[in-house]
């Protein structure tokens, strides 16, 4: 089974929109976040693909799940300050944790290529 890039991304942001909807607490959201990015990388075909496909998995997961976060924040925030100043922190604060949801994605990813590539070295 190959994924690609567009379907990694649409499933980060499939599954940052469930975290919208459920309101569960945020750190109840790490366990799928973690088991969905593992699971990405060991259906990806090669190393390279699974890394790409893990970085925009939580790429996407991350604007989706903390765009509404960041914008309420930024209204309430910054309801008296200049308006393009909050505009400007609104797209740093999401390039920022996009690229850290991606580096997580890509790290779990990678290893659910490993374990993949581990339990096929063993089975021959």
């Amino acid at each position: 089974m190959k994924i690609n890039k567009s379907i990694s991304l649409l499933f980060g942001i499939i599954i940052g929109l469930t975290c919208i909807i459920i309101r569960v607490p945020g750190w109840v959201y790490l366990i799928p976040w973690a088991l969905s990015s593992i699971l990405l990388g060991y259906f990806t075909g090669n190393k390279s693909a699974s890394l790409i496909n893990g970085f925009l998995f939580g790429c996407g997961l991350y604007i989706c799940y903390n765009h509404h976060h960041i914008l309420r924040f930024n209204y309430y925030y910054f309801e008296i300050k200049n308006i393009s100043f909050s505009y400007f922190n609104f797209l740093f604060s999401t390039l920022f944790f996009s690229t850290i949801g991606g580096i997580q994605g890509l790290i779990g990813s990678f290893c659910g290529f490993t374990i993949k590539t581990f339990q096929f070295k063993s089975a021959t």
